[in-house]
């Protein structure tokens, strides 16, 4: 397997060993010397800017192979390409992201005024009715009628036949025109879409309470209503404590619970 060519020729790679180290103690000016020097540079460097910043450092003793080769692998990183971004990645693969979705979040997010909802709603109130209007024309098609024949169990296809046509009858009632325009395969046209009024209050007056019975409430003196007496007796002055009694003491036996009967 051939080594990856390198980025520094071996020309540039012995000039560059020159330049920065001839003038360094211990350097020696043997051609093998400078050609080790020249192919250590060769293989740790991986750019020219990267051979000059590990030779410029050493500035005294002339450095071994080994110190070169340490320099220059702490240093790599600094001096290669800088990849694209994760993001840059995906676009490159996948494209531009669609920022429509985005702009939708962003649209929720923001609140709306009392007024842009009310619209909202009524815009959503007329897509419902128009859909509902679409499904009822839709089940009286043969289309529409072989989909509910296609309904498993007889009792829940009779009443899906029967609930479709009540409202194909209703709908025909109240809004001729828009079905007879789905089935003509027409946008169904609402010309007033606005709310109805909110009835005006009524004012209260007294005539508005003639037919009500008052209600009174009478409390026992003796219990104040509870039917409970101290030490868990009951009262005897008040339909509610002989009620109590008789409830809690026709289980058989003096437990709370009538568990003396269970043997």
């Amino acid at each position: 397997m051939n080594p990856e060519p390198s980025a520094i020729n071996d020309k540039i790679a012995l000039a560059k060993i020159r330049f920065h180290l001839a003038a360094l103690r211990f350097y020696s000016a043997e051609p093998a010397a400078e050609a080790q020097l020249a192919r250590t540079i060769q293989a740790a460097c991986v750019s020219l800017t990267h051979a000059d910043y590990v030779l410029a450092s050493f500035d005294h003793d002339c450095p071994t192979p080994g110190q070169i080769k340490d320099l220059a692998r702490d240093t790599r990183d600094r001096f290669l390409p800088k990849k694209p971004s994760q993001v840059e990645q995906w676009e490159k693969e996948y494209g531009p992201p669609d920022t429509s979705f985005k702009n939708e979040l962003l649209k929720k997010a923001v609140p709306l005024s009392t007024a842009e909802r009310k619209a909202k709603f009524q815009a959503d109130m007329l897509e419902s009715k128009i859909e509902a209007l679409k499904m009822a024309v839709y089940y009286d098609t043969p289309a529409g009628q072989a989909e509910l024949d296609d309904i498993k169990g007889r009792k829940e296809r009779e009443h899906s036949k029967t609930f479709w046509a009540q409202a194909l009858t209703h709908d025909i009632r109240d809004y001729p025109e828009q079905i007879e325009a789905i089935r003509a395969g027409r946008e169904p046209v609402f010309l007033d879409s606005r709310p109805k009024p909110i009835p005006a209050p009524r004012r209260v007056t007294a005539e508005s309470f003639r037919n009500i019975e008052p209600m009174y409430v009478n409390r026992c003196h003796n219990c104040g209503g509870s039917g409970r007496l101290a030490a868990d007796d009951y009262c005897n002055e008040c339909q509610t404590g002989r009620d109590l009694r008789k409830l809690e003491t026709s289980y058989g036996g003096d437990d709370d619970y009538g568990l003396s009967s269970v043997h």
